[in-house]
């Protein structure tokens, strides 16, 4: 069983009644989510396409190194430093956008 990432968490749709009286804090916390996810949607696009690529399978695909490697042909090495790179930057341009 994969262990779920963060970014893949942003929403969880429940059948129970419990769940549409959530209240407001949740809606708001969902909504400032979602917008969050807009961005780094927005940043991936500045990223070189070897480091998006990476991010993408390992966060949104849920993948591991050895799948990813599999699949491009790449050493887990330089997926592991395209990724170390490629959050990095996300994390920095994120936090300049908040300033």
């Amino acid at each position: 069983m994969r262990r779920k990432r963060s970014i893949r968490n942003i929403f969880t749709f429940g059948d129970s009644a419990d769940d549409d009286l959530a209240g407001n804090e949740d809606v708001v916390k969902s909504m400032e989510m979602k917008e969050k996810l807009q961005k780094v949607d927005t940043l991936l696009l500045t990223l070189p396409v070897r480091q998006r690529e990476v991010f993408i399978m390992r966060n949104y695909n849920e993948l591991s190194y050895e799948e990813i490697s599999e699949l491009t042909g790449k050493s887990i090495g330089g997926l592991k430093a395209n990724y170390f790179h490629a959050a990095k930057k996300i994390m920095e341009l994120m936090k300049n956008e908040e300033n």
